[in-house]
């Protein structure tokens, strides 16, 4: 789709902001070295990725931000008011979705722009 459009490709990933437990022993929550580590191999995978993209002969740039999944991909479709917003979304079963909800259907109820979304499965 995008090559059939000349489209210029925005990858984003949003990094779940992950909340601080006082007093629980640090085997149960990953410390800052851990995060810090976590940040930086979602980073490069998104620069492998954006270099393989170009390869293929695309446009592309990543975008990398720490917030809630929803509120994150929202902020940067709002700013980037020019295109269509692709999603992929988790297979979950019902009482899955029922408890948890889900993120794609979060955004497609908040956007402001045209969205595609592709199931995984």
């Amino acid at each position: 789709l995008a090559k059939a459009f000349e489209a210029n490709l925005h990858l984003v990933h949003i990094s779940a902001i992950e909340p601080t437990f006082v007093g629980y022993p640090a085997f149960i929550y990953p410390g800052l070295d851990e995060r810090e580590d976590l940040l930086k191999e979602e980073k490069d995978r998104l620069k492998t990725m954006v270099s393989d993209l170009h390869e293929e002969g695309f446009s592309a740039r990543a975008f990398m931000k720490e917030a809630t999944t929803t509120a994150g991909i929202l902020e940067f479709a709002e700013k980037h008011e020019d295109g269509m917003l692709v999603i992929g979304t988790h297979s979950r079963n019902l009482i899955e979705r029922a408890l948890l909800g889900s993120t794609a259907d979060r955004i497609i109820r908040r956007s402001k722009i045209p969205i595609f979304v592709v199931p995984t499965f």
